[in-house]
């Protein structure tokens, strides 16, 4: 159970933070007259592949293990 915890809090918890984190900097202002660059819903879509892999992970390694 410690490993399990351990993994959901440094994998899922730490990144989906840093993500969130790393994508409101990447934000641009509304000062600018440029095109804006899509780096946050780039980030949004990795965050969100990594955590439904992790989902995977878990409904096919521990889920059967508790069963």
């Amino acid at each position: 159970m410690l490993l399990l915890e351990t993994l959901l809090q440094q994998v899922l918890v730490e990144h989906v933070d840093y993500a969130v984190e790393l994508g409101l900097q990447s934000i641009p202002s509304a000062d600018t007259k440029s095109f804006p660059k899509i780096n946050f819903l780039d980030i949004v879509r990795r965050s969100n592949a990594i955590v439904a892999l992790m989902e995977k992970l878990f409904e096919d390694s521990v889920i059967p293990l508790v069963m």
